[in-house]
């Protein structure tokens, strides 16, 4: 996490707010590209970290306790997916949850790579299931946008 130019980002920040960050210049000198998921996998996937972190946040120590009371560290209880993980019994419940639904993993990740008017901002898209395969096709198109 940090800020650059004003701008707030962390690992999962959207292309567009990246792009402001860094600049239209900046932006399309770049070849931009990203993976997506299958969705079912992100959720499980989303699913299995909030379960990990609520059972970190059970064992915490008094340190973090008091972190997060001064605002030090992230009350992870606030976020709208860990409380869908707290009411549910299981992963199907969880992914069925208002909370859930409306925590930013649980959003469609097309809204994470195009700007305000739902234009495609990034060069490229890869599919995390043919990751390999699609890096050598992302180096083709690479040294062609370098190139040109």
């Amino acid at each position: 996490s940090g800020v650059l130019n004003g701008v707030s980002l962390h690992k999962h920040s959207p292309a567009d707010q990246i792009k402001q960050a860094v600049g239209d210049q900046v932006w399309e000198r770049y070849y931009s590209f990203t993976t997506v998921r299958r969705p079912e996998d992100r959720a499980l996937s989303l699913y299995k970290y909030i379960r990990d972190k609520f059972e970190e946040q059970q064992c915490f120590s008094w340190r973090r306790k008091l972190k997060q009371s001064f605002g030090i560290a992230d009350n992870l209880m606030s976020w709208p997916a860990m409380q869908a993980f707290v009411a549910s019994a299981n992963f199907s419940e969880f992914v069925r949850h208002q909370k859930f639904l409306a925590d930013n993993g649980a959003q469609p990740q097309i809204t994470s790579l195009t700007d305000a008017s739902g234009g495609m901002i990034v060069d490229w898209i890869c599919r995390f299931e043919t990751l390999a395969a699609g890096f050598s096709k992302s180096q083709r198109i690479w040294a062609c946008k370098k190139q040109c």
